[in-house]
């Protein structure tokens, strides 16, 4: 009796450290320095948009590209860190955290649309 009570403690204490290695780490959203969200909706010319926002010299700026128009008509702009702020509530609202490491694509369609997103 004492050796399968020992056996079964063995055998969860290895499942446990299975369990602790093999766990994701928390990722939070906060304090962004670099964000981008692009789509395609098809393969004509500049049928993507992009929005993209970048800290440099601690300043937001802010670059948008509708579809349709081309990279030199992309609208530039500068931010406050309160609207980044207003931004990050919405992705931890969205729980766009838990989509960390998410690279999937389906590949009977092929109708050229597509999304990326990419948070430092």
């Amino acid at each position: 009796m004492k050796k399968i009570f020992l056996i079964l403690i063995i055998i969860i204490a290895i499942f446990l450290i299975i369990f602790i290695i093999r766990r994701k780490k928390d990722v939070e959203i906060s304090k962004i320095k670099y964000f981008n969200f692009g789509y395609s909706t098809g393969n004509m010319a500049n049928a993507y948009v992009s929005y993209n926002i970048e800290l440099k010299d601690k300043k937001y700026q802010v670059s948008i590209k509708p579809t349709g128009i081309t990279e030199e008509e992309t609208l530039k702009i500068e931010i406050s860190p309160k609207e980044i702020n207003k931004i990050e509530k919405i992705l931890k609202e969205n729980e766009v955290e838990k989509w960390d490491g998410f690279q999937k694509s389906d590949k009977n369609v092929l109708d050229g649309n597509s999304f990326s997103l990419s948070i430092t």
